[in-house]
């Protein structure tokens, strides 16, 4: 490793990760279910399990109703755990990130020439990891630290409008 590349900033570390994923979908007349789940181990954090559930319903020929939740699990990349130079500080302590995320939406067909969906949306997060800029100093400029922030809560709305 030759001195002052990435790699050595990193130091040298290691583990190995494997998932495995299985997804069932099945439509009825009408209403749609989609479940599925992943499994992952990893080496220095464990194992975890994802599960995943989606419904839809269509009302009409002109709007479908849908439904989903999920749990995620990320674990920190080696840049968040070890990275270390003059203005960023990787934290080998790091949990890895678990959220849950909620979806409702509509999808409406405004024949024959437009689309349109709403999807009201929810992510709640535990353990998220983001680089926080603190200074050391009054006079010194911005140090960013890897952290797990304790809980974020996202909330939002999307809206589309499509041409057809």
């Amino acid at each position: 490793i030759r001195q002052g590349s990435r790699a050595d900033a990193l130091g040298r570390h290691g583990r190995q990760n494997h998932a495995i994923y299985i997804e069932y979908r099945t439509p009825f007349e009408n209403f749609w279910v989609n479940g599925g789940g992943r499994f992952d181990y990893n080496s220095q954090y464990g194992d975890e399990f994802s599960p995943s559930l989606s419904l839809g319903w269509a009302l009409s020929d002109s709007f479908k109703l849908r439904f989903s939740l999920g749990r995620s699990f990320r674990a920190p990349t080696f840049t968040e755990l070890y990275y270390w130079d003059p203005v960023k500080r990787g934290d080998p302590d790091l949990r890895p990130e678990q959220a849950w995320s909620y979806e409702l939406g509509g999808d409406f067909n405004l024949k024959p020439w437009m689309q349109a969906s709403i999807t009201l949306f929810i992510r709640d997060e535990d353990d998220l990891i983001d680089w926080v800029g603190l200074k050391s100093k009054p006079d010194s400029s911005r140090i960013y630290y890897a952290k797990n922030l304790s809980e974020v809560k996202v909330k939002g709305i999307e809206l589309s409008l499509i041409h057809i």
